[in-house]
């Protein structure tokens, strides 16, 4: 009868043991289904920030491609940038060719880049029916955009 009340304290003892191991065990994975209940509720936030964030973007897409779509160069020009240029081969004096840009509702333009240059292939002439004090190249070149720099005197 002692052997059995032995074992049956030892078999209690190490009942009693394994239940705190348990009850140690639920607290940290208690703990830790906590903090991943708090990750996931930050990875979620997150989640709807991006996707306004991502939802403001395509709108301001959206905003610019209306904004260009439908705004091609006219036949004949060329497109640089938001801009669009018309390369004459005429020979004219600088306001003569300024007033013919600005009946085709642009401006005389200088090119400020060397990939605006070779992207429009501007031809450049000098003048030479004007006096020598008067000599200057001019920009043969039309741009429809409002960011026109003019070249001449």
């Amino acid at each position: 009868m002692m052997v059995g009340i032995i074992s049956l304290s030892i078999r209690y003892v190490s009942v009693k043991l394994e239940n705190e191991q348990l009850k140690i065990r639920i607290n940290n994975l208690s703990s830790s289904y906590n903090q991943s209940q708090n990750d996931l509720k930050q990875l979620q936030e997150k989640i709807h920030n991006m996707a306004a964030n991502n939802s403001q973007l395509q709108e301001e897409v959206k905003k610019l491609k209306d904004k260009t779509e439908g705004k091609w160069c006219p036949e004949g020009w060329t497109r640089f940038g938001c801009s669009c240029y018309f390369k004459s081969t005429e020979k004219k004096r600088w306001y003569e060719s300024r007033s013919d840009c600005q009946d085709k509702g642009a401006d005389l333009v200088s090119i400020n880049s060397k990939e605006e240059q070779v992207s429009v292939f501007v031809t450049v002439c000098v003048i030479s029916d004007v006096t020598a004090s008067d000599l200057f190249l001019v920009f043969l070149t039309c741009c429809q955009s409002g960011t026109c720099l003019l070249s001449g005197p």
